[in-house]
């Protein structure tokens, strides 16, 4: 099982239109536009990784003879325990194993988009014309993993004893491999070992217990209220003799407030899944409150080497919920000589 070259994906998108003369100088207009996107992604086999050490026992009934002489040889063993502060049959191992019995990872993601608009749009007094609306969006993001090994089953599942005769896990027999979590008192009753030391040693059982989900959701919101007026300054000769259209400017003020939320479940959060990393929540906003005005002057048209030369300027005055203040301008110039 290998990790995806091309994910699948599938888009649907959907929109409506309206718009209504009120009368001469006001048309109600709104937008409606969603969207929604799937996508489903496939890694490599999830695994014990080699950068991570587990904790075992010298009397692992799943060690072969052979493995059990090597790893557990009496300087290896004491030379270990020194290393790692264990003591009796304790040692430390760095285990690094794929999970090619579970196969790969798949990784399902869908996100829901929606745009709604709604505004109020017109010209009066021959040069000049409006614009407000109301506009709001919302997208939902959802990432379903599956098949990643639990690193604390990893663990629990990798430090195995031989079940005791007293005390140990009932239902086994005695002598047969049982996790130290699992006997009475431990924090997982319900470990299986992962035998990874026999060809074919790894069972449906083991890996029912190995395998955990890990998902994550997020919301991003946005609101924003704007009106600008907008002026055609030719109308009343306010222009450049070498021009043949006039001064516009345009004048207006937005309002805006956006929210992501970034919701993981416990396994996600923490990085609990084997080739995963730890992703903290996020619960956060912004509100800023803006004016801004920008004008078009024109200077030349239809004359040689000059079929238009105009310059255009702008400004905008922006008010954070965090305490900052924005002065942002631009400048430009465009010309076409032909």
């Amino acid at each position: 099982a290998l990790s995806y070259f091309q994910r699948p994906a599938e888009r649907y998108t959907a929109g409506s239109f309206l718009h209504y003369d009120l009368n001469d100088n006001a048309t109600f207009y709104s937008e409606t536009m969603f969207a929604r996107n799937t996508s489903t992604a496939q890694y490599g086999p999830s695994g014990a990784f080699a950068f991570t050490s587990y904790v075992t026992n010298c009397n692992n009934p799943l060690f072969t003879a052979q493995e059990a002489a090597v790893i557990c040889a009496p300087a290896t063993k004491a030379a270990n325990q020194a290393q790692f502060g264990l003591t009796g049959n304790q040692i430390e191992m760095y285990v690094g194993r794929r999970n090619v019995e579970g196969g790969g990872r798949p990784d399902q993601y869908t996100s829901d988009s929606i745009r709604q608009v709604i505004g109020l749009k017109g010209a009066f007094a021959d040069a000049w014309s409006y614009d407000a609306y109301a506009q709001v969006g919302f997208t939902h993001f959802q990432d379903i993993e599956g098949n990643f090994l639990g690193t604390p089953q990893i663990a629990n599942a990798l430090d195995v004893v031989a079940n005791p005769a007293t005390g140990g896990v009932a239902g086994v027999a005695v002598g047969a491999p049982v996790c130290v979590s699992a006997l009475p008192g431990g924090t997982a009753p319900t470990c299986i070992p992962w035998n990874i030391y026999a060809p074919g040693g790894v069972t449906k059982a083991q890996l029912a217990y190995l395998s955990v989900p890990a998902t994550y959701a997020s919301l991003s919101t946005e609101y924003i209220a704007d009106a600008s007026i907008t002026g055609d300054l030719g109308k009343y000769g306010v222009k450049i003799p070498t021009a043949k259209d006039g001064i516009s400017v345009n004048i207006g003020s937005e309002y805006r407030e956006e929210k992501f939320k970034f919701d993981p479940d416990y396994i996600y959060a923490n990085g609990l899944q084997a080739g995963g990393a730890p992703s903290q929540a996020i619960d956060g906003g912004l509100h800023v409150w803006e004016a801004f005005t920008e004008m078009r002057l024109p200077i030349m048209n239809d004359l040689p080497g000059a079929y238009n030369l105009s310059a255009e300027a702008g400004y905008r005055y922006s008010s954070y919920t965090s305490g900052g203040k924005t002065n942002t301008y631009k400048f430009g110039v465009e010309w076409a000589p032909i």
